[in-house]
């Protein structure tokens, strides 16, 4: 039994020079910023609790999961959407890429 996903929707490869395209239609994929305005992807959580945090106690953003924002396929042809997996092609002999 196969370990691989059925699917390649929401998948993303990671290319030699950083950038990301889309595994379903070959696409750029671009980074768009959380809309939370968490910039990095944590907030201090001192500014919405101080009785139980401290000052520089960090939280990921419960949006974007820490990322600060996510990939999305720039292709109006295809359905992916949102990236939620980027694969990173391993350099070896049997896979050049």
């Amino acid at each position: 039994m196969s370990t691989e996903p059925d699917s390649t929707d929401s998948h993303g490869k990671r290319l030699s020079d950083g950038t990301i395209t889309c595994c379903a239609c070959g696409g750029d994929c671009e980074w768009e910023e959380c809309h939370t305005g968490c910039e990095d992807g944590f907030f201090d959580a001192y500014d919405g609790d101080p009785l139980w945090y401290d000052p520089g106690d960090l939280v990921a953003c419960t949006t974007c999961g820490g990322d600060g924002g996510h990939w999305w396929c720039s292709s109006p042809q295809c359905s992916t959407g949102m990236i939620t997996i980027i694969r990173v092609p391993s350099l070896t002999p049997d896979n050049p890429s």
